[in-house]
């Protein structure tokens, strides 16, 4: 046999051992909130529930692993062990998170190890502005939170100030603020800061804030 013949029969040997070794397919997701339009990832805060779940395909199929023993290490530590234990929940510890599943598959145990980011809660307000600067006329500010353990916005205790003072949001929408700007007594390039902040009515340790500096070009 030609060493060109050779080698192509050791290539393919190793292309089939290739295409037969198991592979993890992982997924998890984190239960924290944000806005319905947001298409990012969402990323798990301190305290949110993470569910984690996999699959393992061999050979082009999902393998069937109802009798097969998993086990879920999370930070050196076992959380989940059992026959057929795909999915697992963990609480977000405050950091990222390393996750290590195991299984007993066809008399070996093979395993994955993949790593969760932990993100702070945040807000951001929304101006529909392009730049920092207003006119005089009427705007809404929006106070966008991310991240936070809630379920809805009514879980949520929101705060606005400008230039220092507070000053209330709408009533029925504290997240929104709508203000109006005269030119009575305003020089020009006035500098205006608007402050917006939200906290958990049921954990107020979980909170963030965000300022805005803008500037007034009142001629």
């Amino acid at each position: 046999m030609g060493l060109i013949s050779l080698l192509g029969l050791i290539g393919l040997a190793k292309l089939a051992s290739a295409q037969s070794a198991p592979e993890f397919i992982v997924s998890w997701r984190a239960a924290s909130y944000v806005p319905s339009d947001y298409q990012g990832k969402i990323l798990p805060s301190k305290s949110t529930a993470i569910e984690m779940g996999f699959d393992l395909i061999d050979n082009g199929k999902i393998a069937d692993l109802s009798r097969s023993q998993i086990t879920w290490v999370t930070n050196n530590k076992e959380i989940k062990s059992g026959l057929g234990a795909k999915n697992a929940v963990i609480s977000n510890n405050g950091s990222e998170q390393l996750i290590r599943v195991s299984v007993d598959y066809k008399n070996s145990f093979i395993e994955e190890t993949f790593s969760i980011p932990s993100a702070k809660p945040e807000i951001i307000v929304d101006t529909k502005l392009s730049g920092n600067s207003l006119s005089l006329r009427d705007y809404m500010f929006s106070a966008l939170p991310y991240f936070f353990n809630i379920n809805n916005l009514s879980e949520l205790l929101f705060s606005w100030s400008n230039n220092g003072k507070t000053i209330s949001g709408e009533a029925e929408n504290p997240d929104i603020l709508k203000i109006s700007l005269a030119s009575e007594g305003l020089p020009q390039k006035t500098s205006l800061n608007i402050s917006a902040s939200a906290s958990n009515l049921y954990n107020p340790l979980e909170m963030a804030g965000k300022s805005l500096n803008l500037i007034i070009e009142s001629r």
